[in-house]
């Protein structure tokens, strides 16, 4: 006997899961040091490909000290201290003991932020003019609370548009990318280790969040350069320049993140400039952006209790900010959580738009120390500062409590889990475009789904159920 909906899930046992300054190290001169870094010992063969597929965990949104607000906020971390991390390697913390993770993951991108690019960290280099700038003085203060406020400054020129020409340099932002590149070249081993290539595309206008992660598939034909969002904060923009790279070679896809502090914004039904979209936006968006990252550090963005009333777990991780270091909570709800954007994509469908939100999803941590955060029992904060395990209870001294409330209200950060049949770039890109993704609240819970109208009810108890179930269904997240 046939139902008429069957849903076969399989899960392993886990926990809760989720559809005096020292001198800083400039990019330049950790660039020899990144391409020379040894990754772990390569394997004579890789393991062959499973095609039902395994469970592999990572996170692709990872920042360093190479980044700004990373920067001002204590880390002295690299890419390289990133991935060694990530591989079960202790690297030396920002502002505490050791960092080490107690599991190492299978796959990790450093996503820096293009804005700025390798700006911050020469501005404790003498030779560099950058260095003898007034905002240098804030930048590399030995108080750190002069440096979040530096950074809080940042945040909000940046917010309202304004741009400072001191801060672009191409030419530096080419170096530093490279140099972000190599180190993920250097500690890419197929078939034990993934790194992957990407950054972060940082649109905030008016302190709404509508920042992007860009990775790409391989490393063959990418740009010289990332794209900065204070060149335009329109996701349009963003998503003509990756159309561009694919036109040169490239193979890349955006994941938004952060709705929850985007003010109503990352799902909203109209355009940057208001108007209304349309067939051709909407096919646009789901051509680029594939997955939505529902969970990080800066909190849960599945729903909220004053969208989903009735749902108990609508509470769950919540960091109830728009992005800046002004304590400003948002006003809309609706197009900050992607609960109701799901149901505002099949509604655009319905009247023959196409889906815009037609979305997989992943976990992440957005981590700004080089180090994921998703270990609870072993946790390290977002920022440098916060691996003094004072400071991360009581703030920076002298912060305003604002700014040190929402520091405080972080969640652990979550996980992305893919299923592939390899652990290598192609691999495990293809299964995040395909959306055989899933989330999960940091815990390393195995789980899989899939849809039919054709399953048998003894389908889930047999040997080969996973084989079934692909044959005979839809795999998890493609439909909705």
């Amino acid at each position: 006997m046939k139902t008429q909906l069957a849903v076969v899930i399989a899960a392993s046992l886990g926990l809760t899961a989720l559809s005096g300054c020292k001198k800083q190290e400039t990019p330049a001169a950790v660039d020899t040091q990144a391409a020379q870094a040894a990754p772990a010992a390569p394997t004579s063969e890789q393991p062959p490909p499973n095609p039902d597929n395994n469970a592999y965990f990572g996170d692709v949104h990872v920042h360093t000290g190479w980044s700004f607000d990373a920067l001002t906020n204590g880390s002295k971390t690299t890419p390289t201290d990133a991935y060694a991390w990530a591989q079960g390697r202790s690297i030396t913390g920002s502002g505490g003991p050791e960092l080490q993770i107690q599991t190492p993951l299978d796959f990790y991108m450093v996503a820096d932020h293009a804005e700025f690019m390798g700006v911050f960290n020469q501005m404790s280099n003498p030779d560099s003019p950058l260095s003898k700038t007034e905002l240098a003085k804030g930048v590399t203060s030995p108080d750190a609370n002069v440096r979040m406020q530096t950074f809080a400054g940042i945040l909000r020129d940046m917010s309202a548009g304004k741009r400072d020409p001191q801060l672009t340099d191409p030419v530096l932002a080419r170096t530093v990318w490279a140099d972000i590149i190599k180190a993920a070249e250097a500690n890419y081993v197929p078939g034990k280790f993934t790194t992957f290539a990407g950054f972060e595309w940082t649109s905030n206008p008016e302190q709404r969040n509508l920042h992007r992660v860009i990775v790409f598939r391989d490393t063959a034909h990418l740009p010289e350069m990332a794209l900065s969002a204070l060149d335009s904060e329109d996701p349009e923009t963003l998503w003509k320049w990756m159309d561009d790279q694919r036109a040169k070679g490239s193979t890349l896809f955006a994941i938004p993140h952060n709705g929850n502090a985007s003010d109503g914004r990352m799902f909203e039904t109209v355009k940057f400039d208001g108007k209304p979209i349309d067939a051709a936006y909407n096919k646009t968006r789901a051509d680029n952006e594939p997955l939505y990252e529902i969970t990080q550090i800066k909190g849960t963005s599945e729903t909220h209790p004053d969208l989903s009333p009735t749902d108990e777990f609508a509470g769950f991780e919540q960091w109830d900010y728009t992005l800046s270091a002004d304590y400003r909570r948002p006003s809309h709800r609706k197009g900050s959580f992607v609960r109701q954007a799901l149901l505002d994509g099949m509604s655009q469908a319905a009247g023959g738009a196409g889906n815009p939100f037609k979305y997989g999803f992943i976990g992440d941590t957005d981590t700004h120390n080089a180090a994921a955060s998703h270990e609870e029992y072993n946790y390290t904060g977002k920022f440098g500062f916060e691996n003094n395990a004072k400071e991360r209870l009581t703030g920076v001294p002298g912060a305003p409590a604002g700014q040190i409330q929402q520091i405080q209200e972080f969640s652990s950060g979550g996980l992305a889990g893919v299923w592939a049949p390899q652990n290598t770039r192609e691999a495990i890109y293809d299964a995040m475009q395909r959306k055989e993704t899933f989330a999960t609240s940091g815990p390393m819970l195995k789980v899989r789904f899939f849809g039919s109208f054709d399953y048998a009810l003894d389908d889930v108890n047999k040997a080969d159920f996973v084989k079934l179930a692909y044959a005979n269904g839809v795999r998890m997240c493609v439909v909705l």
